[in-house]
């Protein structure tokens, strides 16, 4: 729980300089992939190094390796779909929804480069279907999808890119957020499943609260806007 504290509390700051972030928007897109490929280098690479000799910085290292701070700005991109852009909360959000989406993939970059990684060089190269971990495949394989159903998401998060497009392709694009999110979801708890009171117990808790809370105030959305088009 520790990782989605921190990252909680950087999405928070994020927020806090969200003009800032609007204005020099392309200094923090290759900041953040410098970090990106760094830390991507050095879980492939050193992630044993890591884990030996600088323990008392895992939670930091985690953040990244398993995705965490991504995952946490991500939720805040689609949890701003839940509300309307004229609203108080929506306008500050919607200000920064196309930068944050970008700057959460970015980060999400170790977690897919290490994790592709060992897909390729541990996983593929010890398949036996007699001995499969089908709860470690189904990770894999919504991990791929995922990616697959992101990358035009991130695509045309771009401004200049998404300039480019008539409205209708845009927002036909962008419905892949729905079956992105689900997966996401599922995603997640596959990895962190665990119904004890521990800290995976903690995680699983967290996230099918906040997934809920996301139906219920989507579908809440939906049906207003199905109120205001019927008068």
């Amino acid at each position: 729980m520790i990782q989605i504290v921190i990252s909680i509390l950087f999405t928070i700051v994020l927020l806090v300089f969200r003009k800032t972030i609007k204005k020099h928007s392309i200094w923090v897109y290759l900041i953040s992939s410098i970090i990106g490929i760094f830390f991507s280098v050095i879980f492939i690479n050193f992630y044993d190094l890591l884990v030996e000799d600088y323990a008392k910085f895992y939670y930091l290292f985690s953040c990244f390796e398993s995705g965490y701070l991504g995952s946490i700005i991500l939720f805040l991109v689609m949890f701003t779909g839940v509300f309307t852009r004229r609203s108080p909360i929506g306008k500050k959000l919607y200000f920064n929804r196309g930068e944050f989406s970008i700057f959460a993939s970015i980060l999400l970059t170790p977690h897919l480069s290490y994790y592709s990684y060992l897909f390729f060089t541990e996983f593929m190269a010890d398949f036996d279907p007699e001995i499969l971990n089908l709860r470690e495949f189904f990770i894999y394989i919504t991990g791929f999808l995922l990616l697959i159903l992101h990358t035009p998401l991130f695509i045309t998060s771009f401004y200049f890119i998404r300039k480019r497009m008539s409205n209708t392709t845009w927002k036909n694009i962008q419905k892949l957020a729905y079956p992105f999110y689900f997966l996401m979801f599922v995603h997640i708890i596959l990895t962190v499943f665990e119904l004890k009171f521990t800290e995976n117990g903690l995680k699983t808790t967290f996230y099918t609260l906040f997934f809920a809370v996301y139906i219920i105030f989507k579908i809440r959305k939906l049906s207003l806007n199905e109120i205001y088009q019927s008068r």
